[in-house]
């Protein structure tokens, strides 16, 4: 299987609930040059996104709460230096997660999302901090 097609299984949806139509480098592929090709296309740097999703993400605060996304939904570790210059030593907060998910950036229904991680976003319903 190639890595668009376990991305497009993996994810299925956008993080906010929308159908995912496009494929993104979480952190850009100019950070890693010539040497760093297999990470960069690595999985755990990619995420399926809508299109409107898309063209918000390409700013340091989106890629940090994509990155931050992707550890809690699949446990990824990202020790390169690379994530880490976006990650720093920051601890995921699920909290903050789910906040910008519910926030204005994104659609209050969350349902297709919880289709897809199931368990992990249990703590989703009736959640308010993102009115």
């Amino acid at each position: 299987m190639d890595i668009a097609a376990k991305i497009l299984a993996r994810d299925r949806h956008c993080p906010c609930g929308k159908p995912g139509v496009e494929i993104h480098h979480i952190v850009p592929r100019s950070k890693f040059g010539k040497k760093g090709l297999a990470i960069r296309d690595d999985e755990s740097n990619l995420i399926l996104l809508c299109r409107e999703c898309h063209e918000k993400a390409h700013t340091r605060k989106s890629t940090i709460a994509l990155l931050k996304y992707m550890q809690w939904c699949y446990g990824y570790e990202y020790t390169d230096p690379r994530f880490q210059d976006y990650l720093g030593d920051m601890e995921v907060d699920v909290d903050e997660i789910v906040y910008r998910l519910r926030s204005g950036r994104y659609p209050k229904d969350v349902s297709n999302l919880q289709e897809c991680h199931g368990d992990r976003l249990s703590s989703l319903e009736g959640y308010s901090r993102g009115k």
